[in-house]
């Protein structure tokens, strides 16, 4: 077995624009030099596509980092830190399981199905907006649809999006490592926190109904979760629904641009729209996780030390060619 910090890897610049903005060429050099690994400023990054999908459920073996974020940017004791620990997405294991298994059924397609018409109408209501303008920046459009659609399910008004709206970008950019965010990342925390607790308390106030934050008070008053882990949860949908929705319809748009003839297919033909959404979290999507390593553990003839930190490139790892017949061809 070999250490892997005896490898030879690699290194990405993951803070620079050139990377950001197309990783691919340093993501094939990566691959010349070892099949699944690379290496990062901020640790070990996979990018072998198998060996993400075998990592990512060793959670006997691998934990969230966010108690590591936490130490980076200097914010222990601070009611952020204590959400990001403490939050769905936190942990593993039995907390986590109980949490997502008491709500597990709000978010079922037969559930989600109920709200087709909420949804549709959402985007109906944005378009009637913003099409008249003729022009307009489709990224800010997007940022729009997803926050106002969830506030729809959660039967609230929209009209709080814009005080939310910079809380949201602002948690989501959480892995930049730029330590001048984190006022705002501080200030966003009570933000969040203060418009979810509104919702609930005045959803109890009103009695429930039959909709989704209806769904999760009744999972807190039947003792599946407890009021802090209430707040947490509702807190984590907003961001989670509103940066991957927006930043794939986002995707989506662009590769559209480069591609014509599909957005004029799309045009005329649903099924193919369904089509072309699954090739794009296929080839390019969003989110990138991390962890760290809980012991020291073997994987593919590689030894990974205690605290060894794991950045998984899911985002790109559709166009892994060992995975993938054709990987860099978007072809829906």
């Amino acid at each position: 077995m070999t250490n892997i910090a005896e490898l030879e890897l690699v290194r990405l610049p993951v803070d620079e624009q050139q990377f950001r903005r197309d990783p691919m060429p340093w993501i094939r050099e990566a691959r010349e030099k070892h099949s699944w690994l690379a290496t990062t400023d901020y640790g070990y990054f996979v990018h072998g596509y198998e060996a993400i999908k075998d990592l990512i459920y060793m959670d006997d073996k691998l934990r969230p980092s966010y108690e590591e974020l936490i130490e980076y940017y200097g914010v222990q004791g601070t009611p952020w830190a204590k959400f990001q620990v403490e939050q769905l997405i936190g942990h593993t294991g039995e907390k986590h399981r109980r949490i997502r298994t008491s709500v597990g059924d709000a978010f079922t397609p037969r559930n989600v199905n109920k709200h087709l018409d909420i949804i549709r109408g959402n985007i109906a209501a944005l378009l009637d907006e913003w099409a008249p303008k003729g022009a307009f920046d489709f990224t800010e459009f997007a940022a729009y649809y997803p926050v106002s659609v969830l506030c729809a399910l959660l039967g609230t008004t929209t009209e709080e999006i814009p005080s939310i709206r910079h809380a949201l970008e602002t948690q989501t950019r959480l892995t930049s490592m730029d330590h001048a965010i984190v006022p705002d990342l501080l200030a966003g925390y009570h933000t969040l926190y203060n418009f979810c607790d509104k919702l609930i308390v005045e959803r109890e106030k009103e009695g429930l109904k039959d909709g989704l934050l209806d769904h999760l008070i009744r999972a807190k008053d039947s003792g599946r979760m407890d009021d802090t882990e209430l707040r947490y949860l509702l807190m984590i949908l907003f961001p989670a629904g509103y940066d991957t929705s927006k930043n794939m319809l986002g995707l989506i748009m662009n590769q559209m641009l480069q591609a014509p003839h599909y957005w004029e297919r799309c045009a005329e033909d649903l099924k193919f729209c369904y089509k072309v959404t699954e090739e794009m979290f296929r080839h390019t999507s969003t989110a990138t996780m991390s962890r760290v390593a809980n012991e020291d553990f073997e994987y593919k003839g590689v030894t990974i030390p205690a605290n060894t930190a794991l950045l998984f490139g899911n985002s790109t790892s559709g166009r892994d060619p060992t995975g993938f017949e054709d990987a860099d061809v978007f072809n829906p």
